[in-house]
């Protein structure tokens, strides 16, 4: 803020303070009392506080699975080689091949039937 800016307000602090000592003390406290009620209404209330050391311990199991996974990724379900004909087809990028996507995965299936 400049000086004028600055000067500005101060003016209109001082005239707002003089109407406030020149109302009634009804008016005061009514004044007092809504100031309060908006001031309240518009301070943000936290609706749900989680304790830190229980974000603090969620923080740690997520860090410790996302590890363990990292290290150790399951073997059950892997998609193998059906994965790997996925990725040749985006690498070319051609839109022939995305057309054909349905007849490789319909391939697959068939395979995995036989074998």
């Amino acid at each position: 803020m400049n000086d004028t800016d600055e000067k500005l307000l101060r003016e209109i602090k001082a005239r707002l303070d003089e109407d406030l000592e020149r109302l009634d003390p009804r008016t005061r406290a009514e004044l007092v009392e809504r100031r309060r009620e908006a001031l309240a209404r518009s301070v943000p209330r936290r609706r749900f506080a989680v304790p830190r050391p229980v974000l603090a311990t969620a923080a740690m199991l997520v860090l410790v699975l996302g590890v363990s996974f990292w290290m150790h990724p399951p073997e059950g379900n892997a998609p193998g080689p059906l994965l790997d004909d996925i990725e040749l087809l985006v690498s070319t990028g051609e839109v022939a091949d995305y057309e054909e996507l349905d007849f490789f995965l319909w391939l697959d299936e068939e395979q995995a039937h036989e074998g």
